[in-house]
């Protein structure tokens, strides 16, 4: 589809400011990285002689990024990296993101004081809620980038209202009850809701760290959102008008210079074009979850 008119309501915020300076604060896993790394190639690479783009990462994740990388789709000119110490420690999903809630925040300022030109935008992860702080204090405009769908987002967003609606709901409910008043969500299995979150502790559900980027949206500049409207036209249809900043659709942020590259697209291509239409259901669990061959079969 066609979604050049959604997302290039996002342009002219950029091609506003001359010899823009955007810093880029991805959340350090891939399923969040790519996407904002996708996003920020574009902007690069549609304002060369404008914009000028630093992403910063840990010293451990510019290496798995080079690694990575295509000699096919060398980065922009004028996208650059900047690293900080490797502060993250190997501790379990849990315990890794308590740290890069806790140990990125200060060296990630820090490296502010040595960037020139000026920093003109911080771009940051919607789970980064420090670089909201960072932006306030140094009185640079912060534009949040929610990496996942923006049915979550909702979900998230209207939590308060959720667990006000569950107060007089038992605490032990089957996993396939459904809940059907979060707005623009079609009826939710309790088991399908994301984060483990469920009416069996309602008290700790308002100190997820990751709700505080959430809760802080009001003090960010604008909310971009990586997803396709046709997707999800009623989450963001609910969504636009309650919340008190500008929205914008950039998704679906994939590496497009690289489609077609690959060696095996023509065998995947072709399995593809022998299955029924509407058939086939792509799906990711993300980079922390480890599922053998027997579960998913």
């Amino acid at each position: 589809p066609d979604h050049s008119q959604t997302s290039s309501t996002f342009r002219p915020m950029m091609e506003s400011i001359n010899q823009s300076h955007v810093v880029a604060i991805p959340h350090p896993t891939w399923g969040h990285i790519n996407p904002l790394l996708n996003l920020c190639e574009t902007m690069a690479q549609k304002n060369p002689n404008n914009l000028k783009i630093t992403v910063i990462v840990t010293e451990e994740w510019l290496g798995l990024l080079r690694r990575s990388s295509s000699d096919e789709s060398p980065t922009p000119p004028n996208m650059r990296f900047a690293t900080i110490p490797n502060v993250l420690r190997d501790c379990g999903s849990l315990g890794f993101f308590e740290t890069v809630m806790t140990k990125m925040a200060q060296p990630v300022e820090q490296l502010f004081d040595q960037l020139e030109p000026p920093v003109r935008l911080i771009l940051a992860d919607t789970f980064l809620f420090w670089a909201i702080e960072i932006g306030n204090r140094r009185n640079i405009p912060v534009a949040s980038f929610w990496a996942m769908s923006a049915s979550t987002f909702s979900l998230l967003y209207h939590l308060d209202f959720v667990l006000e609606r569950s107060l007089n709901v038992p605490a032990q409910l089957p996993d396939e009850h459904r809940i059907d008043y979060i707005p623009g969500i079609s009826p939710i299995r309790i088991a399908d809701l994301p984060y483990g979150l469920s009416y069996e502790d309602k008290s700790k559900l308002s100190e997820l760290q990751l709700l505080q980027g959430i809760s802080m949206i009001e003090r960010t500049h604008c909310l971009l959102f990586r997803t396709i409207p046709e997707l999800e036209e009623h989450a963001i249809n609910a969504l636009k008008p309650k919340l008190p900043i500008p929205t914008f659709i950039v998704g679906p942020c994939i590496p497009l210079s690289s489609l077609g590259n690959t060696h095996d697209q023509a065998s995947y291509m072709a399995w593809l074009d022998s299955q029924p239409q509407k058939s086939v259901l792509y799906v990711s669990f993300g980079s922390f979850a480890s599922v053998s061959s027997h579960e998913v079969n």
